[in-house]
Parts: structure tokens; C-alpha cells; sequence
């Protein structure tokens, strides 16, 4: 069978029709890569047409949306779940403190037994608690809620000092049954009672050096709160919030009140109802405005309670306050009286010790000395009249009867 070139040429050849084939023209036999199909003129050789597209169904558009739309979902979940805890404890400014899940406290506190009641306050409870790495606590667990907590966190975080209960961590927790907020607090622990439980409550008297080397930690503990370039002041300076360590060093702690005296809005917090009466400023319950020497006054009658043993109300014909009281004896020269009957010292360090305790409660408190100032007069009256190298120790197996912790 012959071939002629016709129409195909350049991609087959002609094929003439088969003899007597009725209606039949030429047909093209295409070269590879082109097929036969129908040209103006009869048939040619063209390309290959591409195969259709293909359609998705509107389900198959929809399940792909939502399956693209649940990964990614997922995968911001996963990412906040593992960058939240630190972008809270950054936003909140916690670098050095560390936030304790429910579980671990539950777990530290024995589920807030009873037996773990180190001490009750007005509007708090404090409970030993101990880590799974046998670190010892005091937890707080607070009963109002406060607006402020992230901040006070972010005060007390900052704190670091040896006379300063130091703060831990803390726990913020969605309590499902009240649908509040619990606010917890995790300190340092502290495990040789308080100094309100060695002035009055143990039979073990304290030496002169133990109670000027507790005067000493006192005044340092609050004259750092002080030295801020923004003053931090306690305002419920006690000898039930002054705790004692192991080596009889004193330690402020219950930080409940203390406040920055920057802290101003509505309401201003400076202003607001603060301390313990008997170690409230006079100067304070008259203009209801508190300052670092509100702090002074309260550490003065915390230091005559440790020079004469006596509470803020000394019992007698008439009740009289202690700072009337010690005025009183000084004025008559009977420091014989003055000073506890179980504290054997010298009359002049009793007399020192006297001076320096009324000097921070004098009225008004422009003229009582800063606490820098009483810091340095109690460390030289430590100096002069005890031996450096007397161990501090003062009955510590039973000092548990005060309120141990950090709170």
C-alpha cells in the first residue's frame, strides 16, 4: 500500500482509502506524540488535548477547610500550652520565683490538713508544707481575694535579704466549687518559732546578746524595705511577724500589709486601715497616711517588749501603754525596774538599749531617726557589750509554740 503526503504533512503521512470504500478519504497515519482527529479539510495530526481537571465535591472543599482548620488550631494550642506558663510568670515579672501547680501544693500541705496549721491570721491560714524533694514550707493560703496580687507577688519576688522571709513561688488556681480564685503564697520556712513566743511564751529567758542581735535583724530586715528607690513599708511590724531562724537571726516576715508608697489609685492604699493595736503610729491614727516612720514607731515597742519583757498594755494600779510605761521609769532613773527581772546586763547597756527604743516612738515622727540610723546604734550596742563569739541558742526544740514559717 502506497503512501502520498497530504494534510498530515509535517506529523504522518496520507493514507488513501481502501478500494470501492464508499465515502472514505484520505486518513492519517500521526508520528508519535500527535493523534488523528477531524481538520477542516478531512483528517489531520494534532497534539493531544490534556486531560480534563479534576472537580472536588463541595463536601470534599468543606472537610479539607475544617481538617486545615482543627491542625492549625492544634498546633497554637500546643505552643500556648507550653510558652504560657513562662510568658505568665514573665508578664508578671517572676524570674526569680517560681508558680506551683494545685497539685503540688495539695500534695505539700498533706490536702490542707489540720495538722499542718502553722498559724491563723485575720484573713489568711498558714500551713508547713513539704516539697517532694523534702524542702520544707510555709504555704498561705489566703481567704480574700486581692486585685493586687500579681503586684505584691512582684514586690515580695524582689526581695532578697537574710533579715526577709523570702518568697518561693506562688500558686493562682480556678476553685471549681466556689468559682473564685485561690491566691496562694509559698515561703521559706522558718522553724524556731517567733519572737512574740521567746518574749512571753517560753520559760527559757532570752540572753542580752540574743535580744540585741534579734533588735539588730529586725531593724536591718526593715531598713532594706526601706532603702527602695520606691520605700517598702510593712506596716504590722509585731513580734508575731518577726520570725526566728535557726542561728537566732530575726526575719520580717507577713507581708499581708506591706506596700510600696507609690501604691495610689482609688481609694489610695496608703490610706488604708493598717497594724495592730498598741504598735500602731499615733501619727498614723491621726491623719490616717502611713510612711517608713509608721515602720519606726512599731519597731520602737517591739524593742522596749525585748528590753523589759512587758506587753504593749503593762498591768498595773492603772493600765498604761509600754511607751507611756518606759518613760515613766526612765524619767525616774529606775532601770532596775525597767529592764526584764530574768535579763541579767549593766545598767549603761540597758540604759542605751532604753534610748534607742524611745527615740523611734517619739511624737510626731519627724523626729524619730530613720531605720538606717537605729540599725547602726543597736549593732554598736551588740559590739560593746557582748562576746562575738557566744553561740546563739535559745531553747529551740521548744520554740515551736510561736508561729513558725515564712508567714
Amino acid at each position: 500500500m502506497s503512501r502520498e503526503l497530504g494534510p498530515c504533512d509535517g506529523h504522518g503521512a496520507c493514507v488513501p482509502p481502501q478500494a470501492g470504500a464508499a465515502g472514505a478519504g484520505f486518513t492519517c497515519e500521526c508520528d508519535d506524540g500527535y493523534v488523528t482527529a477531524n481538520g477542516a479539510l478531512g483528517s489531520t495530526c494534532a497534539r493531544p488535548s490534556p486531560p480534563p481537571a479534576a472537580v472536588l465535591s463541595t463536601g470534599a472543599v468543606v472537610g479539607i477547610a475544617v481538617g486545615s482548620a482543627a491542625a492549625f488550631a492544634l498546633l497554637l494550642a500546643l505552643i500556648v500550652a507550653m510558652l504560657w506558663p513562662k510568658q505568665r510568670r514573665k508578664w508578671i515579672g517572676l524570674d526569680v520565683c517560681q508558680e506551683f501547680s494545685m497539685g503540688e501544693i495539695l500534695r505539700a500541705t498533706d490536702h490542707w490538713s489540720s495538722d499542718r496549721v502553722l498559724g491563723k491570721g485575720g484573713f489568711a491560714t498558714a500551713y508547713k508544707g513539704v516539697s517532694e524533694k523534702g524542702e520544707l514550707w510555709a504555704v498561705k493560703r489566703n481567704e480574700l481575694m486581692s486585685n493586687d496580687f500579681e503586684k505584691e507577688v512582684r514586690a515580695m519576688a524582689s526581695l532578697w535579704h537574710e533579715n526577709v522571709v523570702r518568697l518561693l513561688g506562688f500558686c493562682l488556681h480556678q476553685n471549681v466549687e466556689s468559682g473564685q480564685q485561690e491566691q496562694i503564697l509559698v515561703y521559706e520556712f522558718v522553724g524556731n518559732g517567733d519572737l512574740k513566743y521567746h518574749i512571753h511564751d517560753t520559760k527559757t529567758p532570752l540572753s542580752l546578746q540574743q535580744r540585741l542581735q534579734l533588735a539588730v535583724g529586725a531593724a536591718e530586715g526593715v531598713a532594706y524595705l526601706h532603702s527602695f528607690a520606691t520605700p517598702i513599708v510593712h506596716r504590722d511590724l509585731k513580734p508575731g511577724n518577726i520570725l526566728v531562724g535557726e542561728h537566732f537571726q530575726a526575719k520580717i516576715a507577713d507581708f499581708g500589709l506591706l506596700k510600696q508608697l507609690s501604691d495610689a489609685g482609688e481609694g489610695d492604699d496608703r490610706t488604708r486601715v493598717a497594724g495592730t493595736p498598741g504598735y500602731v503610729d499615733p501619727d498614723y491614727n491621726r491623719s490616717q497616711v502611713v510612711s517608713e516612720k509608721s515602720d519606726v514607731y512599731s519597731l520602737g515597742v517591739v524593742l522596749l517588749e525585748l528590753l523589759t519583757g512587758q506587753r504593749t498594755i503593762v498591768r498595773g494600779t492603772t493600765d498604761r501603754h509600754i511607751c507611756e510605761w518606759a518613760t515613766s521609769k526612765v524619767q525616774a532613773y529606775e532601770f532596775g525596774l525597767l529592764k526584764d527581772s530574768a535579763l541579767d546586763a549593766p545598767e549603761d547597756a540597758v540604759v542605751e538599749f532604753a534610748d534607742i527604743a524611745l527615740d523611734c516612738v517619739k511624737v510626731p515622727g519627724s523626729r524619730r531617726p530613720l531605720m538606717k540610723d537605729i540599725a547602726r546604734r543597736l549593732h554598736e550596742l551588740l559590739a560593746t557589750y557582748c562576746d562575738d563569739d557566744e553561740v546563739s541558742n535559745a531553747d529551740p526544740q521548744h520554740a515551736h509554740g510561736g508561729k513558725d514559717g515564712g508567714e
